[in-house]
């Protein structure tokens, strides 16, 4: 599933640290991204085990990829 974020949009499903279910459609293929949202920086130090990914019409968000349970 994380290869496919770098291809396009994929739609999947976490639980949030505070133990709720979450559903995103997210992406990391600048080509699907906003030019205006495009990082300009390498941005703060994320966690190793986060993944940092931008969400369709939201932003940007991360995810734990051990708390993902389903994608499409």
């Amino acid at each position: 599933m994380l290869t496919k974020l770098d291809e396009g949009y994929v739609t999947f499903s976490f639980i949030k640290s505070n133990g709720l279910e979450r559903t995103m459609t997210a992406t990391r293929n600048l080509d699907l991204i906003p030019v205006e949202f495009h990082p300009t920086s390498n941005g703060s130090p994320s966690l190793s085990d986060t993944i940092r990914v931008y969400e369709k019409d939201v932003g940007w968000r991360s995810f734990k990829p051990s708390t993902v349970i389903n994608h499409v």
